[in-house]
């Protein structure tokens, strides 16, 4: 066996709906999974879980209500536009460790991880892949 880390990243650009409205989290299946993955992932190493703060910013969600947001299990990322502004659709919450560009006002595509990205949530996965 070599001594290598090896990163390996699970998106969950999913979650509760983003209506300002649901709270709502992992039931026990998902969040005992989530438990398992992070202590036993990769071989003992744990696995990353990364989430989306959410595309509710539109309706005044906030992802303090998402359970998946806001587990001690999972990386919460949140949306910065390339004007460095927050995206109209952004969740602002307690839980979010970092940031990175989404889409924003000018429309362009992200590309990341050989994937094109043009939807408007694609900064949790473009952060799992750096």
């Amino acid at each position: 066996m070599t001594d290598q880390w090896y990163v390996v990243s699970v998106d969950g650009s999913w979650g509760p709906e983003d209506d300002g409205k649901t709270v709502d989290g992992p039931q026990h299946i998902t969040a005992d999974s989530m438990r398992h993955g992070v202590e036993f992932g990769r071989h003992g190493y744990g696995a990353i879980y990364v989430v989306a703060s959410g595309n509710g910013g539109v309706v005044g969600d906030n992802c303090n209500y998402d359970g998946y947001a806001n587990t001690v299990y999972t990386v919460t990322i949140g949306a910065v536009g390339e004007d460095s502004a927050m995206p109209y659709y952004g969740e602002e919450c307690a839980s979010m460790l970092a940031v990175t560009f989404s889409n924003s006002a000018y429309h362009r595509s992200i590309v990341s991880c050989s994937q094109i990205f043009t939807y408007n949530s694609p900064h949790a996965m473009f952060f799992a892949c750096y």
